[in-house]
């Protein structure tokens, strides 16, 4: 009995960890060609492409500009983005250290199918 527990937790680690690199790639890390196909469902790939703005353009390339260990050059570099990230998301992004952390509503809106509106910004 002890044996297929620790069994099934090994494997359940292994699925979890295939599945986050899965997402990561896809999502996080997504290509011109997906990118694309977001675009023609809009109320499907939402998530998605909020997604790929937080992790992709705004850790990978607003980000550690210098180097990996000094996330801005300077105060003013922080502030210039900050006023460039506006509405929820904003906030969002600016909550989560810009892709440094994942936490509360972040997990939920990676994780699931919540779809915020254009004109409002208020989840749905």
């Amino acid at each position: 009995m002890f044996l297929q527990i620790v069994v099934g937790l090994m494997l359940g680690y292994a699925v979890v960890s295939l599945l986050e690199s899965l997402i990561h790639r896809v999502i996080y890390h997504a290509g011109p060609r997906t990118r694309r196909l977001w675009a023609h469902y809009p109320r499907i790939s939402g998530p998605f492409q909020r997604t790929y703005f937080s992790h992709g353009i705004v850790h990978h390339r607003w980000t550690f500009r210098r180097d990996f260990v000094a996330q801005f050059t300077s105060e003013h570099e922080r502030e210039r983005l900050d006023q460039s990230l506006q509405g929820p998301q904003g906030v969002l992004i600016r909550r989560e250290h810009y892709g440094m952390t994942l936490r509360g509503v972040g997990r939920v809106i990676v994780t699931s199918g919540v779809q915020q509106s254009e004109s409002s910004g208020d989840l749905v």
